[in-house]
């Protein structure tokens, strides 16, 4: 019984000398300025950062092993032995091969204990950037070129893998699979992540199929966000900006928040919301490029087809188009359908609404075991260029619900993912349906060969041919182009036939003249 006791007794000494203590200290950069946001972590998992006087404060127990961490510096470590012991750390820059990723292998490591090649940009680099976002910066790695669809479409494309959608290509944030689902790959930035949630992005070039899966074949992009447990408080960015084009200088904003708290060593909590705002590019190229070279000639050449300009591709020859008592009054040229200009089929503005919420739970108050729960909303208007047309994506929406359980050697998440393409049209499809809604293309082109004929052996009396064949031509077109729809609720029921609802911005405005439209 004795002995009992005794056990007893040393071990409630022992443990009162296992209390916590408060302790403090200071870090700088190189240049001994406050360095704010270090990372500053106990062997057993325990957390904290610099404020913005570069000071931090935690209750550990003696002796204790600190290690102190800045993305793109190096790791400093200091053993606190004793309570009251000064404190006082310098950061210096490291080199990139000394940075930790994860896409490599899907463990942590350094880039030169990496078994591929990886390019990794981190908060320094996302800080120095002169790039308008940290997306757009990725096209300054080596080996990376990438395709700007649209202000907000873009297409990251490595190792000669290059076309406008880089199926092929996987992008993640935190692991999670960034694609939207209707068309089977990822969307830009446009449904990503916040610009001051973003702690490092990684990127694979070439093929990562074994870790990744077969997608992965032309790259692959992770995205890491910042963790509320080490980055807290509310940070707010705004940036702005002008596009400069022929159509006018218009103004691009962009501005976004982050809002984050540690509420003690098991909880934290964040919030993201952004705002994108601007000016597409406008596809105001009217040059004929019937004969394959692009010229400065306008709708009365007949034959003309313009390069921004849809439904006036193909052409057939006047003189299958006459009555045979006519073929041999007529020239011999070719002639189109009367197309629509790019910018009445769109609005040209690209803007997206960007919102998410995580919830971060450790239950023994380090990292050995970590719940979170994450919820992203977003909804975005943009334009996407493929190879011969654009498409105007308009209320393009994306939902995601994410539960992971991570601990020091493992991990395990779900997560579930809804995406809407929303109000979206194929501008050639849509010129077409608009053109052919009161008459067909080819019954069309047959009134204007036969007024065309008309015509053109009346002016052909008083008139050169070349000048007869451009008064005929004036005169034709009005007449057959009568029968193209002008009313804007045609417009939508033709609109319809290529996708869902849509509709045409410019077009249906009652003021719009239909002599502006086409050209």
């Amino acid at each position: 019984m004795k002995k009992i006791i005794l056990i007893i007794l040393l071990i409630i000494n022992s443990a009162s000398f296992a209390q916590k203590v408060k302790i403090s200290g200071e870090v700088f950069d190189e240049y001994l300025v406050p360095f704010s946001g270090a990372k500053v972590k106990t062997l057993s998992g325990k957390t904290t950062t610099t404020n913005g006087n570069g000071i931090f404060e935690m209750k550990v127990e003696l002796p204790v092993r600190l290690r102190v961490s800045s993305d793109g510096f190096a790791t400093e470590e200091v053993v606190i032995e004793e309570e009251g012991q000064h404190i006082s750390l310098v950061l210096k820059e490291s080199s990139h091969l000394d940075d930790v990723v994860m896409s490599a292998s899907r463990t942590p490591e350094r880039i030169f204990e990496s078994p591929v090649s990886i390019s990794r940009l981190g908060l320094t680099d996302i800080k120095k950037t002169p790039s308008v976002n940290f997306y757009n910066a990725l096209e300054n790695i080596r080996g990376v070129s990438m395709y700007n669809g649209s202000m907000l479409y873009k297409t990251i494309n490595t190792r000669g893998f290059t076309n406008t959608t880089n199926f092929r290509y996987v992008q993640l944030i935190d692991g999670v699979d960034n694609v939207f689902t209707q068309t089977d790959l990822p969307h830009g930035n446009a449904h990503g992540i916040n610009e001051l949630d973003v702690e490092s992005v990684e990127l694979l070039p070439g093929a990562s199929s074994a870790l990744y899966g077969a997608n992965a074949f032309n790259g692959v992009i992770l995205m890491n966000s910042k963790s509320p447990f080490d980055y807290g408080g509310i940070s707010v960015n705004f940036k702005s900006g002008v596009t400069t084009q022929e159509s006018g200088t218009k103004p691009f904003y962009e501005p976004s928040i982050r809002m984050a708290y540690k509420f003690d060593n098991t909880f934290a909590a964040k919030i993201n919301f952004s705002l994108y705002h601007g000016d597409e590019w406008r596809a105001n190229d009217y040059r004929d490029i019937s004969t394959g070279v692009a010229r400065e000639v306008d709708r009365r050449t007949p034959g003309y087809n313009g390069v921004n300009i849809y439904a006036d591709e193909t052409q057939i020859n006047l003189k299958d188009l006459v009555s045979s008592d006519m073929v041999d009054k007529v020239p011999s040229i070719p002639i189109t359908s009367t197309g629509i200009k790019d910018e009445f089929l769109t609005d040209n503005i690209a803007k997206s609404k960007l919102f998410d919420a995580t919830l971060h739970y450790r239950p023994w108050g380090n990292e050995k075991l970590e719940i979170k729960w994450k919820s992203t909303f977003s909804l975005a208007n943009y334009l996407y260029q493929s190879s011969n047309t654009r498409y105007t994506l308009n209320e393009t929406y994306y939902r995601q619900h994410l539960l992971e359980f991570r601990g020091e050697s493992f991990y395990v998440r779900g997560y579930h993912t809804k995406t809407d393409l929303g109000v979206n049209y194929n501008h050639w499809w849509a010129a077409l349906g608009v053109n052919n809604h009161e008459m067909d293309f080819f019954d069309r082109l047959g009134v204007y060969a036969g007024k065309f004929a008309e015509k053109y052996n009346e002016y052909i009396k008083t008139n050169s041919n070349e000048k007869a064949i451009q008064l005929a031509e004036l005169d034709a077109r009005k007449f057959s182009d009568r029968y193209i729809i002008k009313e804007k609720e045609a417009y939508l029921i033709e609109c319809c036939k290529f996708r869902k609802i849509h509709y045409l911005p410019n077009i249906l405005k009652n003021q719009v003249n239909m002599e502006q439209i086409h050209i």
